[in-house]
């Protein structure tokens, strides 16, 4: 075993055997918060691994998933590839722009990573959604705030992604879950449980528990008699990480500029 320090900071140590890299102390201390959770959200801020900490909350556990889908960012693509590479992974990268759908339903029955990038799920071609997956990971889950959306809908359609609810593996996984309001943490959370906080129609929750911004237009504010009840509720699958807390933020460096 060999121990590799990033730095001088002790929650920086990783450790790494021949073949497999383990979790640095930071990673390893979240990790273990979610054990035995079938649904996460990794709100971590940038860096920080959420993508490798997402492979070990799917595969360390008694029963790993044997097909998970990987739905992100174009640009996210090349971080999952890099990170199961590494692991030694095999997986399929479904892209709108080649013939890769092609052969989807052939592998349909095998064990396998398959990466696809929002857009491309919403390709005529694409037939992911219609098939079984033991889990589903929605990187920069952000996307889907907003209920209006094609992929939201897609996402959220009780048709699609056919499987055992209850036993489905899902995680969402983003650094600005609710960059404007409360509200849009509505659809990510409704896409890891089928509903959420008890509510199962985004507008009917925002009338219950929300109220227009006075000083800007449509945006929601939470009435404070809801904010315990909101905390409580994510407080049960939540995983909340900033760069601070774990002693890598760098100061911000201003550089003036002439035009």
């Amino acid at each position: 075993i060999m121990i590799h320090t990033n730095g001088s900071h002790p929650h920086l140590k990783e450790t790494q055997t021949n073949d497999f890299k383990l979790p640095y102390l930071y990673q390893q201390k979240e990790l273990n918060k979610t054990y035995g959770l079938d649904r996460v959200a990794f709100l971590w801020q940038m860096r920080l691994g959420k993508t490798p900490t997402t492979y070990w909350w799917l595969t360390k556990r008694r029963d790993p998933p044997k097909r998970t889908l990987i739905i992100c960012p174009k640009s996210v693509i090349v971080s999952w590839k890099e990170e199961l590479e590494s692991f030694n992974q095999p997986f399929v990268i479904f892209s709108s722009s080649a013939d890769s759908f092609e052969f989807q339903e052939r592998l349909a029955q095998f064990p396998m990573w398959a990466i696809v990038n929002y857009e491309a799920l919403l390709s005529k071609k694409s037939k992911l959604h219609e098939q079984y997956w033991d889990a589903i990971v929605l990187d920069e889950s952000h996307k889907i705030r907003n209920p209006k959306p094609q992929i939201t809908n897609l996402l959220l359609g009780e048709t699609n992604f056919p499987s055992e609810r209850e036993t489905q593996l899902r995680a969402i996984l983003t650094g600005t879950p609710n960059p404007e309001s409360y509200l849009e943490l509505f659809c990510q959370c409704k896409f890891l449980f089928g509903n959420a906080f008890g509510y199962n129609d985004y507008y009917k929750f925002r009338f219950d528990k929300f109220y227009p911004d006075p000083e800007k237009q449509g945006r929601y504010l939470p009435y404070d008699w809801f904010l315990p009840e909101l905390a409580a509720y994510l407080d049960r699958f939540t995983n909340i990480l900033t760069r601070s807390q774990v002693g890598v933020d760098l100061p911000n460096v201003y550089k003036k500029r002439f035009v």
